[in-house]
């Protein structure tokens, strides 16, 4: 049975947000599963309502799936996935779980230096 979610962008801070009963949330397992797809639909209609508020931009639907509490995301992911819901698109899964390199190389790297 296909699961989805309702995600977007906070203008705020630009974090990935889930949408859950009427509110956002900022991480995947906090967010409402649908199977229904009138449902979601009818979520997404509400949850597009937060853009004319600016509170976020283009909110859309993910299909996620389960995994085990030790698993990898089908190998695709180069970190530890540790959530119990994880989307079935890499690109979602970039932005749910963060970077797709270690935090010691890229863009990551310079902001670490900039902390310490």
């Amino acid at each position: 049975m296909q699961q989805r979610v309702i995600t977007a962008s906070r203008l705020q801070d630009g974090c990935v947000v889930y949408w859950r009963d009427g509110a956002w949330v900022l991480f995947i397992d906090e967010a409402t599963r649908f199977t229904d797809v009138k449902k979601c639909e009818g979520a997404l209609q509400q949850a597009e309502e937060a853009v004319g508020r600016q509170e976020v931009v283009s909110p859309y639907w993910i299909e996620v799936v389960p995994i085990g509490d030790d698993e990898f995301n089908g190998g695709l992911a180069s970190h530890r996935v540790t959530s119990k819901w994880v989307p079935v698109r890499y690109r979602e899964v970039i932005r749910a779980f963060g970077p797709s390199v270690h935090l010691h190389f890229g863009k990551q790297a310079l902001l670490r230096k900039e902390d310490t």
